[in-house]
């Protein structure tokens, strides 16, 4: 077994040998025109191809030798929090919106996207983060961030401002080419009038 599979499991009394990480099976006949067959089942541990040797032999002259490549694709796990950093402003008050997007898996996830949509009661003023940001209306757009490596994070920051008092709610999306849906959270801002 290439090093990129773990044992799991084989049928037929299989007897896995982890010094050579492989696995042999002993059957005792096999009729003329006959078919036997065993079973293993392995876990992937490496993404890339993985190649498989299998070797046949009966007596001492008869052998038979293939292989089969086995493909392993990692996958792009890609997680987020959103923090308002101020949580309680006045109207006309500032606070700033850090978004921290993960990927926890083992492929880079591509074309990662941050938009923000900002309630009636909240304004955004401005945007940072590894990619360019626009603000047109509610909505803030950070443009996509060509890829986000396995196990790595970045940070993007909304600073917007209170217009309206009361329970203010910040929608922040994020997409991927590997998601078929966005990923959604919302964050609460309270906004208050100084009477």
């Amino acid at each position: 077994m290439p090093k990129g599979l773990q044992f799991v499991s084989a049928n037929n009394l299989g007897e896995y040998d982890s010094s050579s990480h492989s696995v042999r099976w002993s059957l005792a006949e096999l009729p003329a025109n006959e078919r036997g067959t065993v079973e293993l089942v392995a876990l992937p541990v490496e993404a890339g191809e993985q190649v498989l040797q299998a070797t046949t032999t009966a007596g001492a002259s008869l052998e038979d030798r293939t292989e089969k490549t086995v493909l392993v694709e990692g996958l792009a796990a890609l997680t987020f929090e959103v923090t308002d950093l101020q949580g309680l402003i006045e109207v006309g008050g500032e606070t700033t919106y850090e978004i921290v997007v993960a990927n926890q898996g083992s492929k880079a996830a591509d074309n990662v996207q941050v938009v923000a949509i900002m309630p009636p009661g909240m304004r955004a003023l401005s945007g940072q983060g590894e990619t360019r940001h626009t603000i047109q209306g509610e909505r803030v757009t950070f443009s996509p961030l060509p890829q986000l490596a396995p196990k790595a994070e970045t940070i993007f920051r909304i600073q917007a401002q209170g217009i309206r008092p009361g329970d203010q709610r910040v929608r922040v999306q994020i997409e991927t080419d590997e998601l078929q849906q966005p990923i959604t959270k919302e964050v609460s801002t309270r906004v208050y009038a100084d009477e």
